[in-house]
């Protein structure tokens, strides 16, 4: 059980990594498209890898958690805690700038109508 458990924590956490990846490249589409055609704003192209970054961070602090849980000793449960503090301060600036983002394209949809 223990060894289902640790391969479950790795997919969670591989499953995070491709999250990131896939948002690397759709907002380096949404860049060539916008350098060539001006389909999309900047802003729309760091929406979209932010908003990547972000469902992968989320994926990687449950990989911490469930390896913690696993590994209950105290070297585990300080790394997770400064991991779990590192990326919650993360999330927590990338939400808000994410929630910009999100007014800024609304507002220059709303002017291009």
């Amino acid at each position: 059980m223990f060894h289902i458990a640790e391969i479950g924590a790795s997919i969670i956490g591989y499953t995070g990594i491709i999250f990131i990846f896939l948002g690397f490249i759709l907002s380096l589409r949404q860049y060539v498209v916008h350098i060539i055609w001006q389909k999309y704003t900047t802003d729309q192209v760091r929406h979209t890898l932010g908003t990547y970054i972000l469902i992968g961070l989320e994926f990687m602090v449950g990989q911490d958690i469930v390896e913690t849980v696993l590994h209950t000793d105290r070297e585990h449960l300080i790394n997770l805690g400064l991991i779990v503090i590192i990326r919650t301060v993360l999330d927590f600036f990338l939400s808000r700038e994410l929630t910009h983002l999100r007014e800024r394209i609304k507002e220059g949809q709303k002017a291009g109508n």
